[in-house]
């Protein structure tokens, strides 16, 4: 029989990752270690993640396999985890959840990792969470949805954004524009439904209606019909809860039929979807703490800044999507505990990441000390894409600007 799954242990932070691509989990590479000296007699701290190296979620799981990647090696250079060397397995889920099952099985009872960065689709963390749990592997989610969160496995914690906080807000900023009435297009994974039914529970709390809530099928290319169904309906906005690959086209078939308005998404609309989307992206409103960028220069943040120069200085390819920011907050936030703890097992680093309160991370500060393993509770933020750029929400609405989008 082949073999059921593929296990890629990465040497080099170069090594092309076009190799996996093509690839199914049943192929395999020679297993090395990633960014841990060869020569070294420490037993190595063993981490390891799934993410969607393939399918259509490949981009935002390859960026934060990068992301992953170069924090391990910068760990490494700083002399490991309270000196001992990270070596990093990493297995392709392709977003598909009962794949991820099977290779977190494969990580945990064969690999005996010693701690894990979860998938950033969080269709895929929830489906494994069980497993994850019972056997007391401590995992720094990387992926939006509450629901994996609401499920109270205590060996699991996330440092970057829950949708179910942003999408409240959302609602509300969509009441404070004047909107009244919505259609909405979703998908029907755990973060797209969870995203939402977040906002359309806000929405009707303040007296928001939804006109219609059209689907669609992860892959579908044309929209036509959800479309014309939705504008039959003469919204006032639109809420598209959707992934990026999706986006691009939805907008370009929807501003097609004519429609000019306000369009809320559920995250960031990323620079490889403004470039897909091209001047329907215009008018696209998101409540969020990232964007992403062309080119460092672009970015005034110091701290992320330096981590886009680090970025593209190892991979010559700045990340497309804020999933690389989300990854590399996980690694980073895990070493700090682990730093504070003064030890890598499992029960003291958990112990440490309770009282982290002040952890600069590249999505702002992270606080653990409220006791409900999210990182971050602030900080959200909120833009408008005009002419292929991000403008800040406050100061689009301060001026009355989104008026023009509401005749």
């Amino acid at each position: 029989m082949k073999r059921l799954f593929a296990i890629v242990l990465i040497l080099s932070l170069g090594l092309s990752l076009a190799a996996c691509g093509n690839t199914s989990s049943t192929q395999s590479a020679a297993p090395v270690t990633n960014g841990a000296s060869d020569t070294s007699e420490t037993t190595p701290l063993i981490i390891g993640t799934t993410q969607p190296l393939t399918g259509t979620q490949a981009n935002p799981g390859n960026d934060a396999l990068r992301a992953i990647q170069l924090a391990v090696k910068q760990i490494n250079e700083k002399g490991g985890m309270n000196g001992q060397p990270v070596e990093l397995i990493v297995y392709d889920s392709q977003g598909i959840p009962e794949e991820a099952v099977k290779v977190v099985t494969r990580l945990i009872e064969v690999d005996k990792i010693d701690i894990m960065i979860g998938d950033t689709i969080s269709s895929c963390l929830l489906a494994a969470g069980n497993i994850i749990n019972d056997n007391k592997m401590l995992t720094i989610g990387t992926g939006l949805s509450p629901t994996w969160m609401d499920q109270g496995w205590e060996y699991i914690w996330r440092a970057c954004v829950n949708n179910g906080r942003t999408m409240p807000v959302a609602a509300q900023t969509a009441y404070d524009m004047g909107i009244r009435t919505m259609g909405v297009m979703h998908g029907q994974d755990d973060a797209n439904m969870s995203a939402w039914l977040s906002f359309k529970e806000a929405g009707e709390n303040i007296g928001i209606e939804f006109t219609t809530a059209e689907t669609y099928v992860e892959g579908d290319t044309d929209f036509s019909g959800q479309v014309t169904k939705i504008l039959n309906t003469k919204p006032d906005a639109i809420l598209m809860s959707s992934h990026g690959p999706t986006m691009g086209a939805f907008l370009r078939q929807l501003r097609a039929q004519n429609y000019t308005g306000i369009v809320f998404v559920k995250e960031t609309f990323t620079t490889d979807s403004i470039e897909q989307a091209g001047p329907a992206s215009d008018g696209v409103v998101f409540i969020y703490p990232y964007v992403t960028y062309t080119s460092p220069d672009k970015c005034t943040d110091p701290l992320l800044r330096a981590f886009l120069e680090d970025f593209y200085g190892e991979f010559g390819q700045m990340p497309i999507q804020e999933h690389a920011y989300r990854a590399y907050d996980s690694m980073n936030v895990l070493f700090a505990a682990a730093e504070k703890a003064g030890k890598n097992d499992t029960e003291s680093i958990m112990e440490a990441l309770k009282t982290i309160d002040d952890f600069q991370a590249l999505v702002g500060t992270l606080d653990f000390t409220k006791g409900d393993r999210e990182g971050l509770s602030g900080n959200i933020g909120g833009f408008v894409v005009l002419d292929g750029e991000y403008v800040s929400l406050e100061s689009w609405m301060s001026q009355d600007s989104h008026l023009e989008y509401l005749k």
